[in-house]
């Protein structure tokens, strides 16, 4: 397998590995409802494309 092709756990692997890390997004998630900037941001975007 080259470093180019990813195995099938190789993402879940990854984060596992930055979550044992303290990983800062994840304490940022536990107190901030990221959905809550989801409609501003797609807006933004498609204005942005047009």
């Amino acid at each position: 397998m080259s470093k180019s092709t990813r195995g099938l756990f190789d993402e879940q692997f990854r984060l596992e590995k930055i979550s044992k890390q303290n990983d800062p997004l994840e304490k940022l998630k536990a107190h901030i409802d990221f959905e809550f900037f989801r409609k501003p941001l797609e807006e933004y975007f498609i204005k942005d494309k047009e």
